[in-house]
C-alpha cells in the first residue's frame, strides 16, 4: 500500500465517519419526533378513556332518568282513573273493573260496546280505541240490510 491508497483510505474514512454523524443526528432527531408523538398518543388515549368513562356514565343516568320518567307516567296513568270512577277518552268511559283490568264502554247505535284496555291505560290507549270503533262501525256497516 502507497501513501496514495492510504490517503484515499483516510478520505474515505472520513466520509464514512461524517455519514455515520449525519445518521446518528437523524436518528436522535427521529426518536425525539418519536417520543413527542408516544407522549400524544397516550395524552389522546388517556382522553378517550376519559370520555368513555363519561358517556358511559351519562347512559347511565339517562336510563335510569327515564326508568323515572315510566315510573311517573305509569303512576299518574293509574291514579288519573283510580280517583275517578270513570274517565273519558275518545267518547268512549273508561273504568277499571272489579277484575283489575280497565275496559272502555260506549252506545253505538242503540248497543252497548266494550273495548277491553288492560291492566293499565297508556298512550296507545286511544289509538286502541280509536281502532276498535272504526272496526266496529264497518261491520255495522256491511250487516245493514240492503233495500
Amino acid at each position: 500500500m502507497g501513501k496514495q491508497d492510504i490517503k484515499n483510505l483516510q478520505k474515505k474514512n472520513k466520509l464514512l465517519r461524517q455519514e455515520n454523524k449525519k445518521l446518528a443526528n437523524e436518528i436522535a432527531r427521529l426518536n425525539l419526533l418519536m417520543n413527542e408523538n408516544f407522549e400524544t398518543i397516550i395524552y389522546q388515549k388517556d382522553s378517550i378513556e376519559n370520555r368513555n368513562h363519561e358517556i358511559e356514565f351519562l347512559k347511565n343516568e339517562n336510563l335510569k332518568l327515564q326508568n323515572q320518567i315510566n315510573e311517573f307516567e305509569k303512576s299518574n296513568d293509574q291514579k288519573s282513573v283510580t280517583k275517578k270512577k270513570s274517565q273519558n277518552i275518545a267518547g268512549w268511559t273508561v273504568t277499571k273493573n272489579q277484575d283489575g283490568y280497565f275496559r272502555a264502554k260506549r252506545r253505538i247505535k242503540g248497543k252497548t260496546r266494550s273495548v277491553y284496555i288492560g291492566k293499565r291505560i297508556t298512550g296507545k290507549t286511544k289509538n286502541k280505541i280509536i281502532a276498535k270503533e272504526k272496526e266496529i262501525r264497518s261491520k255495522l256497516e256491511i250487516e245493514k240490510p240492503k233495500s
